[in-house]
């Protein structure tokens, strides 16, 4: 696929590797000193809305925030970019097995959810995109990034929900 990309693959980048072609045996070569990982191969999406088209540069960028979120900035990583749908996006595929001590690297220690939308906001910001309003994280009018406060309402459980609905009552 790699050395003959289809019409769909509109640009291809790596990190630590000698080529895209090469990839996937020089991931497994480096996968294979850690014996105790069982999945080894970490897959992300990135996208963007339909009528935002970043350059490969931006993409890059965007991949390199990413991985540096998520706390694989020095493992191998291929990314491919994908033309084939209304809104471009990109295939990021990292080895999690680090090529130099090759420990098993938990992406942002489990919280790569939460590391994603971080990413995302720096990466909308740096770049000029819309900023995305859900999510953990928001932009102020200044341009800082900032958590969200969680809402201090508990969340009520189905029961106490079907409760409310039975009886027409606001649960305790």
């Amino acid at each position: 696929c790699v050395s003959n990309p289809p019409e769909r693959v509109a640009y291809i980048g790596t990190q630590n590797l000698i080529s895209a072609r090469s990839a996937a045996l020089e991931m497994e070569a480096v996968a294979t000193q850690n014996r105790r990982c069982q999945n080894p191969v970490y897959h992300i999406i990135l996208s963007w809305r339909e009528m935002e088209i970043p350059t490969n540069a931006q993409i890059d960028k965007a991949v390199q925030i990413a991985l540096s979120e998520l706390d694989l900035q020095d493992c191998q990583s291929l990314w491919i970019v994908h033309n084939d749908t209304e809104n471009r996006h990109v295939h990021i595929v990292v080895n999690r097995i680090h090529p130099e001590t090759y420990r098993a690297i938990q992406p942002a220690n489990n919280w790569s959810h939460k590391a994603i939308q971080k990413a995302s906001r720096k990466i909308e910001l740096l770049q000029g995109w819309e900023i995305e309003q859900n999510g953990v994280y928001t932009v102020t009018t200044d341009g800082e990034l900032v958590q969200k406060e969680k809402s201090s309402t508990p969340k009520l459980s189905k029961s106490a929900l079907d409760m409310e609905a039975h009886t027409a009552t606001q649960s305790a």
